[in-house]
């Protein structure tokens, strides 16, 4: 099956905390990029988590551009613990009462004094519980799933329009070559004429010499070669869209390359209007299904 590169899933959970539950909305959107790209916007007491969950997308969705949200209905629900200092207050303590000492200062310490301490007091994020890591990840979990489902669908749509246009263009170099093979013995029998009335008229040094420019000129024309490679690639298209790889998008790249590179060698060897336009009817199949795999996983 394909996989395009660009999805959309959503879910809500609801997590526990020392109070009420509270709501998680989590969305996940994948675009199209050439290699494996993730960013996660997350409340910061889950920042910790961003690198274990782009590890679990890089996992499950091999390519495309990620993007990850969570945001929480509460965004305070689970506290920060405040705490003083009791080394940084007894220090200043010490320090103002050596002051009074060795000044002769008198008065007392204000607790609005105490309060413009710099670094008295000190913040501490609050625990995550291990359940709700657990339902976090699980939910992602899901939520990756919903976004390779809907992946897959739009995947379908994609190899169902390469399927077309393949066999479009295994029709096309078919006809191109019964019209190739009458152009090229006609030809053929046309060199064969001139030569035997050159061999006629002339030194056999001569006729030799004519021979090989008018036969080099006829192996010019010759698209056996080239139209026997493109049908290759053509069934090799078949096979990398019928495989359970969970990666085509690169095998497609490389394959539709290849037989973009026999059709501009057909173009600019054929003989005739009409195989020519033959020629630039694959080109623009080929162009199109390019088009196509640039969204394939």
């Amino acid at each position: 099956m394909i996989q395009s590169m660009t999805g959309f899933s959503t879910k809500t959970i609801s997590i526990p905390t020392s109070n009420d539950p509270v709501n998680v909305n989590m969305l996940l959107k994948s675009l199209n990029t050439r290699f494996f790209e993730a960013s996660c916007r997350l409340p910061h007491i889950f920042a910790a988590y961003e690198t274990e969950l782009i590890k679990l997308f890089k996992k499950r969705l091999k390519r495309g551009q990620i993007y990850f949200t969570l945001h929480l209905s509460d965004p305070q629900c689970f506290k920060t613990n405040i705490t003083a200092s009791a080394t940084t207050l007894e220090g200043y303590l010490n320090a103002i009462n050596q002051i009074k000492d060795n000044h002769n200062i008198s008065g007392e310490i204000s607790i609005e004094s105490l309060f413009k301490i710099p670094h008295l007091f000190v913040s501490q994020d609050a625990e995550i519980p291990e359940e709700v890591k657990t339902a976090l990840f699980n939910a992602a979990e899901e939520l990756i799933d919903a976004m390779i489902a809907s992946r897959l669908a739009e995947g379908e749509q994609i190899k169902a329009d390469i399927q077309a246009r393949i066999d479009h263009m295994a029709k096309e170099v078919v006809t191109l070559e019964i019209g190739y093979k009458e152009s090229f013995d006609l030809k053929k029998a046309e060199i064969q004429d001139k030569l035997d009335d050159i061999r006629s008229k002339t030194s056999e040094d001569f006729a030799d010499n004519q021979r090989a420019l008018l036969y080099h000129a006829l192996d010019k024309m010759d698209l056996h070669e080239e139209i026997t490679r493109f049908k290759g690639h053509l069934e090799q298209i078949g096979i990398i869209l019928s495989s359970d790889a969970a990666e085509k998008g690169k095998q497609f790249d490389f394959t539709l390359q290849e037989l973009a590179r026999e059709a501009n060698t057909i173009a600019s060897k054929c003989s005739s209007a009409q195989i020519s336009n033959h020629a630039i009817t694959l080109k623009v199949e080929i162009e199109k299904c390019r088009e196509q795999i640039q969204n394939v996983v």
